[in-house]
């Protein structure tokens, strides 16, 4: 029985650090202009079929390997507000996302400008969200365990899963 508390131990104390080291690379890179949602937050509302646009804010290639179940890859460096015109409501919630929350930010100062008036970030990203244990999809829209890494220094944060680039 020891030796079971001792593994559980070790990895909440490992999730607890990558939470922090995510906390730490928010505070240094994101200025916090667009709300955060936690990942608890945006889980009830999952739950409860709330009426959200998930947006996922990385490159085509991390999405491509997998992402939050029902979010539409609107990619960061080539966003283009123009071409999701007639599928984004500026009057639904939209939460954006990225690894951590850095690259969504920025997204989603983007939509606030063009008149969207409820955008929150999802503080830790797609991190934090699969490292808490909570469901990550493929392109098959199947549960996976295999989420890109970004690079070397971003996947640090993740604690589980298979990391691939």
């Amino acid at each position: 029985m020891k030796p079971l508390i001792l593994i559980f131990l070790l990895v909440n104390t490992m999730l607890m650090q990558a939470q922090n080291e995510i906390e730490q690379a928010l505070d240094e890179y994101a200025d916090g202009s667009i709300e955060y949602i936690s990942t608890d937050e945006l889980a009830k509302l999952i739950s409860t079929d709330q009426n959200i646009q998930l947006l996922d804010t990385r490159s085509k290639e991390e999405f491509e390997v997998s992402f939050i179940e029902n979010a539409l890859f609107v990619g960061y460096e080539d966003f283009k507000l123009e071409r999701y015109e007639g599928q984004l409501d500026k009057d639904q919630p939209i939460i954006v996302y990225c690894s951590i929350g850095v690259r969504s930010e920025k997204v989603g100062k983007q939509l606030k400008a063009a008149g969207f008036k409820n955008i929150k970030n999802l503080r830790g990203g797609i991190f934090k969200w699969y490292n808490e244990g909570r469901k990550i999809v493929n392109e098959n829209e199947q549960e996976t365990n295999r989420i890109h890494g970004y690079d070397e220094k971003w996947s640090q944060f993740l604690k589980r899963g298979e990391v691939v680039y």
